[in-house]
């Protein structure tokens, strides 16, 4: 056996294995690109869904940042406090029980778990609850499936102006259920007793 220098052997190297290293450095690249990207990710700390056409749902989040910091907790411990809506679109001219990409965005985000208030325009509202999504609320007079909240002094300067909308929340999760949902449905209740207040 002769001894190969060391350009013989990367050569031999590159040659039986060039796509094996490339495909590795690729996976490198982004697995470095994810773990640091959900490093630096700031979390949300409390979450709610907003279906129909318009809304300043950034207003709001900040609004509720501000005012409702009693009631949300700092879930990720990052020492701020983060509101997120989802703002799912649907127009008011569309026919909403054909419209199956918003309805399949509401499907996740109800399965996801992660919303438990929604506020809905008026012209959802009676497909919404005749899908079985939406639970009970608990008010001063009863319980109830719905609110309407278009005159509530806290939300209205966020709402549209020229339509109704209603409040609701999604179904509790039967059987063993996270912690966090647990904690996410225990937060909206006191988030929804304060707004009403209002």
């Amino acid at each position: 056996m002769t001894k190969e220098t060391f350009n013989e052997k990367w050569e031999n190297y590159w040659y039986h294995y060039k796509w094996h290293t490339l495909i590795g450095i690729f996976v490198a690249i982004c697995l470095i690109f994810t773990v640091s990207d959900y490093a630096s990710r700031n979390s949300i700390d409390f979450k709610m869904t907003y279906i129909g056409d318009y809304m300043d749902y950034e207003g709001l989040a900040v609004a509720i940042e501000e005012n409702y910091s009693d009631v949300i907790t700092d879930k990720n411990n990052d020492g701020k406090l983060k509101v997120a809506i989802n703002n799912i679109y649907t127009a008011e001219n569309v026919a909403h029980d054909s419209d199956l990409n918003m309805w399949q965005r509401v499907d996740i985000d109800i399965v996801n778990g992660q919303s438990y208030i929604y506020l809905v325009d008026e012209h959802i509202l009676e497909t919404f609850v005749g899908r079985g999504a939406n639970g009970v609320i608990k008010t001063k007079e009863g319980y109830k499936p719905y609110i309407d909240v278009s005159e509530n002094e806290f939300l209205k300067p966020y709402l549209s102006k020229d339509k109704k909308v209603y409040l609701l929340v999604r179904q509790k999760f039967q059987g063993k259920i996270d912690k966090d949902i647990e904690k996410t449905e225990a937060e909206s209740n006191l988030l929804i007793e304060k707004i009403l207040e209002k």
